[in-house]
């Protein structure tokens, strides 16, 4: 698949089809335009990224967590949507959280309590402030997915600094 210039996907359709039955919008966070990613067949997609995520994570968590503040306030990310898919499928337990960190650090720390599992989806800046709200927790029973996500919310970091901080 070559590479495209972004302004191509902000300003044309991209698609090897002539239909879709869904597509997923970027955040414009650069101002520049939305950018859509079009699906033709929406049993595909889910079936690829459903399957995917089995591959490298293969056992059910007792929560998820979906930290993507601003991505909740936005319709139709990709991201939004694969997160909700994919919580039903590998925990009984799991929900999103906008900007309440505070709520979030109290589940971390019950499910600690409790010796659960615990995965958390996670945008960068987000994962940046939850660090930051929690202080020097022990939180070895939690998998983190960086999801990625700086843009228009601080300096960008390296992924060292950031693993480093979580």
């Amino acid at each position: 698949i070559p590479f495209i210039p972004i302004s191509l996907v902000k300003q044309h359709k991209i698609s090897c089809y002539s239909s879709h039955e869904i597509y997923f919008e970027s955040s414009s966070t650069t101002g520049k335009g939305v950018s859509r990613h079009y699906i033709h067949k929406k049993k595909i997609y889910d079936q690829t990224f459903i399957s995917t995520f089995n591959y490298f994570y293969k056992k059910k968590w007792d929560f998820v967590g979906a930290l993507l503040p601003s991505y909740l306030d936005r319709n139709n990310s990709g991201l939004v949507y694969m997160v909700d898919t994919l919580i039903p499928l590998i925990s009984d337990s799991g929900d999103f959280f906008n900007n309440d960190y505070k709520s979030l650090v109290d589940i971390i720390d019950n499910k600690r309590e409790k010796n659960q599992k615990v995965l958390i989806f996670g945008v960068t800046f987000g994962l940046m402030e939850l660090a930051n709200i929690s202080g020097n927790k022990n939180w070895d029973h939690i998998t983190v997915i960086e999801t990625g996500g700086m843009k228009g919310h601080g300096a960008e970091v390296v992924r060292d600094e950031v693993h480093n901080k979580l």
